[in-house]
């Protein structure tokens, strides 16, 4: 007799549940990325920060610029996931946060992909190269001076 309650519970709760993803995605607010401040390479439980240079600084060569200047390439084109050509493979291999000083985006780098964890956009094999490639120096640059400590 104990069980109904709980099945209940289970079915109501069930019920409920979509529509409150459904009302939270609806209400949802794009990141606005030209205010982006802060870009953080989420290495372990630590990372590596860059910071918006002031406009006098720039250099595309620095950190900050050369990833942003890559990403807007394509988080503005992310699209669902059923719409592209389907990734090689899933893996995440690198994590961004991106701070915007009223909000955080999340972005997950993978094979050739780049996704806000709603939807996915491919990259062109030189962009991929050259982000993953400049992400995985730093953090080999962290590894080496976590060992040296």
């Amino acid at each position: 007799m104990r069980i109904y309650p709980i099945l209940i519970l289970i079915t109501g709760l069930m019920l409920f549940a979509p529509s409150n993803i459904t009302s939270a995605q609806e209400n949802f607010q794009p990141f606005d990325y030209t205010k982006t401040v802060w870009i953080i390479n989420v290495i372990d439980s630590s990372g590596t920060v860059y910071g918006r240079p002031r406009p006098d600084e720039y250099n595309p060569r620095q950190g900050f610029i050369y990833i942003y200047e890559i990403l807007t390439k394509y988080v503005y084109n992310l699209q669902g996931i059923h719409s592209l050509r389907e990734p090689t493979s899933l893996t995440v291999t690198h994590e961004l946060i991106l701070i915007n000083g009223i909000a955080e985006q999340r972005l997950l780098i993978g094979d050739h992909w780049i996704s806000d964890e709603r939807k996915m956009a491919l990259m062109d094999e030189i962009d991929y190269r050259n982000l993953t490639e400049w992400l995985g120096t730093r953090e080999k640059i962290k590894t080496i001076k976590k060992i040296l400590l």
